[in-house]
């Protein structure tokens, strides 16, 4: 999980996803989302989406970010094992078994397209682990 390789073949299945980059397109969503463990000083790794097109995802050295998702371990290989619905991912905010360090989580669930792009991101991530 999270590996280099892993981390690439996210990319590839993320702009080949008609669904996300449309929904965050409507949005005219651009942002640099760090993901990482729960217990870390750090996120892992660094999304930067720009107009619903993720143009690179590499290991975090130290950028600003727009938005922190972090989850332990466990919650993360769950979550991607099976992919939550928008109400899970409410329930495991709530929870904390998904947390929103940076980045404003209930401005992200108000919004249907944000809020489905969201989800579907955990859909892509099952994708990269089932192959």
């Amino acid at each position: 999980m999270f590996s280099d390789s892993w981390l690439t073949r996210f990319l590839q299945l993320w702009n080949k996803n008609i669904e996300i980059v449309s929904l965050l397109k409507q949005e005219n969503f651009s942002a640099k989302i760090g993901y990482g463990l729960v217990d870390d000083q750090s996120p892992l790794f660094v999304l930067v989406v720009n107009t619903g097109r993720l143009v690179s995802i590499r290991r975090y050295r130290d950028q600003p970010l727009d938005w922190d998702i972090r989850a332990s371990t466990d919650d993360w290989k769950l979550l991607i094992e099976n992919p939550p619905s928008i109400s899970q991912l409410g329930l495991a905010y709530t929870q904390k078994r998904l947390i929103c360090r940076q980045g404003n989580y209930s401005l992200l669930m108000k919004n249907s397209n944000l809020s489905k792009a969201f989800s579907c991101s955990f859909k892509i991530m099952h994708q990269v682990e089932a192959a």
